[in-house]
């Protein structure tokens, strides 16, 4: 059974490391006590010393190494905490504002159409902002994560999949987007399609772009896009209204096994997205309808 060290020591770090620490004290009083013993001959002395001297080496190595490894699990458990609070947060404040947002506009209002799209964007934007400061921000340039996020849904043009908004660090539109104007079914046999076709509305992981059966839109696209989550976007009815997908350039990042995580720390956003897409089919009713 495969056992996760740092959850074990996380769990009983007093335990394991005082009993480590009181086993290599007591091994290094036993030396010292037969170096006492034993000093009338020379050469057994100084290897009694240099043993003495190797446990005290251990004793080190295994007290740095347990530092080591309960420091990693003190920081992933306080970038996972991070990331989750600051979904709800961004969720409380966004309410507020549509709550504002509601009593402002008139059924039909053209600024409601361009309020809702905003909307998507805000989400995608205070999700990939999270994901940057939690998992890419003061490392190397060459342990820097890339993400880049996206919403996608059925256009209200033409009841094709497309991409609504999107986040990233460059701040412009996905490539495959441009693809879309002339092909509206370019996304066709992608990971959202195929989500858009499950029933049960279960998340995909693609822990690594370099299977053969993820869909490349464009050549090249794997080399940039490594890993990816793509979580359906539900409302009240359980009725799928797009898909939340998150990309990064690093293998292994985004896995089934981690799935409470993600689940935690997308929900927040899923929501956000959720009521705009909903409001945009209200929206599209009236004479202005929202732009995807």
């Amino acid at each position: 059974m495969k056992v996760n060290l740092a959850k074990v020591l996380h769990e009983r770090s007093t335990i394991w490391q005082a009993g480590i620490v009181a086993a290599i004290s007591y091994a290094s009083a036993v030396v010292v006590n037969l170096v006492t013993a034993d000093a009338s001959s020379s050469a057994r002395f100084w290897i009694l010393v240099c043993g003495g001297l190797v446990a005290c080496v251990i004793m080190a190595i295994i007290a740095t190494a347990i530092d080591a490894i309960s420091g990693a699990d003190r920081v992933r458990r306080e970038r996972e905490y991070a990331t989750h609070r600051s979904g709800y947060q961004t969720l409380n404040r966004e309410i507020s504002q549509y709550i504002s947002l509601a009593r402002r506009l008139q059924p039909g209002a053209r600024e409601m159409s361009k309020a809702v799209v905003d909307m998507m964007f805000s989400a995608c934007q205070d999700l990939y902002d999270t994901l940057e400061t939690e998992y890419s921000y003061k490392v190397s340039v060459r342990d820097h994560i890339e993400f880049e996020v996206t919403f996608m849904t059925r256009s209200l043009e033409d009841d094709e999949i497309t991409i609504a908004a999107w986040a990233n660090r460059d701040g412009r539109a996905p490539k495959s987007l441009a693809g879309r104007k002339t092909n509206p079914k370019v996304y066709v046999g992608t990971e959202t399609d195929l989500l858009y076709q499950d029933d049960n509305r279960t998340p995909r992981f693609i822990a690594s772009t370099d299977g053969v059966g993820y869909k490349e839109l464009y050549p090249g696209q794997k080399t940039r896009i490594k890993s990816s989550v793509i979580w359906p976007v539900v409302d009240d009815e359980f009725g799928l209204r797009g898909t939340l997908v998150v990309h990064c350039d690093r293998d292994e990042f985004f896995s089934s096994g981690s799935e409470k995580l993600w689940r935690e720390t997308l929900e927040p956003y899923t929501k956000r997205l959720a009521l705009a897409r909903v409001l945009a089919d209200r929206a599209a009713e009236g004479d202005h309808r929202p732009n995807f």
